[in-house]
């Protein structure tokens, strides 16, 4: 038996739509999304980074998850003043002063974290740089 549309009222072409009737759910989505890809390019590399700089970075998530903002944000400013080059740092500050509202601290970090290779990357900080400039006009 396969599944098709009609088979449930419930199918797999319902469960994954997004809301219709708002639009900030579906925002909402995509950010956390683009969170989430991020988190996992970082992890990747993170492998790559001293033991020093890792933990820094995961004091900097864990903090994140406390909802303890300034503290994580300083986290990742060490852990950047560490590895100035890395465009995963740059994006996850940029990500933290989004949420902290400051939405041209974090176009500055989103723009510095272009660069990279990696395509999926590179369209989350497109897609979060224009975030940050509708929240800017």
């Amino acid at each position: 038996m396969s599944l098709t549309r009609n088979s449930h009222p419930e199918s797999w072409t319902t469960i994954f739509r997004f809301p219709k009737r708002n639009a900030g759910v579906r925002w909402t989505y995509f950010f956390w999304g683009a969170l989430l890809i991020a988190s996992v390019k970082v992890a990747s590399a993170a492998t790559n980074w001293e033991p020093e700089l890792r933990e820094l970075v995961q004091e900097a998530e864990t903090l994140y998850g406390e909802d303890k903002f300034v503290e994580a944000q300083q986290r990742l400013e060490q852990a950047l003043d560490k590895r100035p080059d890395s465009k995963l740092l740059l994006y996850d500050l940029g990500v933290l002063l989004y949420r902290l509202g400051n939405y041209q601290g974090a176009l500055g970090k989103f723009q510095g974290a272009l660069g990279d290779v990696d395509s999926k990357f590179v369209a989350s900080v497109y897609y979060n740089i224009g975030n940050c400039q509708f929240r800017l006009e």
